[in-house]
């Protein structure tokens, strides 16, 4: 039976073929926990009670309840702008589309970057 070949990780260890290396899996956490410590909480970024209220609503009226992108059920309600802290931008109902989370997802990182992109100036 076929198999792949060992590896050598960039820290000189042999390491079997689809397995992290143990330096791989230190700096993974590392990085994972600067990136966490310096992001605001979802309370602290306006995801607040008011919105998760509003939002649950937005969600059960039959016209919100398909991703607008998909037609999966929707799971969020996106800001079609986004609010950047602006309060009244982030609970008016029509900067808000329901959408699947990975739909959603994917347009965040088209919009504000990730994954290594750039981000848009468009938007």
């Amino acid at each position: 039976m076929p198999f792949k070949a060992p590896r050598i990780c960039s820290c000189g260890k042999v390491v079997p073929a689809g397995v992290k290396c143990e330096c791989q899996k230190a700096r993974k956490r590392a990085s994972d926990k600067t990136y966490d410590a310096k992001r605001p909480s979802a309370r602290q970024r306006g995801y607040d009670k008011a919105w998760e209220r509003a939002s649950k609503l937005f969600l059960s009226r039959r016209e919100n309840r398909r991703c607008v992108v998909c037609g999966e059920p929707a799971t969020v309600v996106d800001h079609r702008i986004a609010f950047k802290g602006d309060d009244a931008l982030r609970m008016d109902p029509a900067n808000w589309q329901p959408m699947c989370r990975p739909c959603n997802s994917r347009k965040n990182v088209r919009a504000e970057g990730g994954f290594g992109r750039h981000r848009r100036e468009d938007q």
